[in-house]
Formats: C-alpha cells, sequence, structure tokens
C-alpha cells in the first residue's frame, strides 16, 4: 500500500506532465505567432488587407488569456499552477521534512 506522500507525489508528477505539456504549447503557439508576424512585417504586398493579421492578433491574445485564466483556476480538481503550489505549500507548512526519492 502506498503512502499519503506516495500518492500525493504521484499526484504532482502527473500534475507536472499536464502543466509541462500546456507551457509547451504556449511556447509552441508564441513561436508560429512571432514568425507570422515577422513574415507579415517583411512582405508590404501581404499587409493589406489585414484581415488576416488582425484574426491571428485576436487568435493569440485569446489563446494567451485562456491559458494565463487556467493556470490560476482555483477549483477543486483542475490541474493548475496555482493549485500545485497550494498542494506544496500546505504540505510543506504541515510536515517538518519530507524525504525525496530520486
Amino acid at each position: 500500500m502506498k503512502s499519503k506522500d506516495d500518492k500525493v507525489f504521484q499526484r504532482w508528477k502527473q500534475w507536472f506532465k499536464v502543466l509541462d505539456n500546456e507551457v509547451l504549447n504556449l511556447m509552441t503557439q508564441q513561436h508560429i505567432f512571432h514568425s507570422v508576424q515577422e513574415i507579415i512585417r517583411d512582405n508590404p504586398t501581404i499587409q493589406e488587407p489585414n484581415d488576416f493579421n488582425f484574426w491571428m492578433a485576436v487568435w493569440y491574445s485569446s489563446s494567451l488569456s485562456i491559458a494565463i485564466r487556467k493556470q490560476s483556476d482555483k477549483s477543486t480538481g483542475s490541474v493548475s499552477y496555482i493549485n500545485l503550489l497550494q498542494d506544496i505549500f500546505a504540505i510543506a507548512t504541515t510536515q517538518k521534512a519530507m524525504p525525496i526519492e530520486i
């Protein structure tokens, strides 16, 4: 039977995988957005009409807003950085030392 600490560490390990994927996704979106903006900036003939550029900017800012909101979601069961940090803080303040196996 796993100890309570083992279960907590397993949950954190799963959360880190999810959160890592979300951060990598955001970095990919950022790279794509900035690459497309550079292409548009370097090619004046495609700058007008600017519907596509406007759509890209709206999509990118909306995507970032949603991602930030998701990472600050305190709902029970939500995998977010705020819940992970609160979980770590709660355990750190209730235990003197937690042995960590690497």
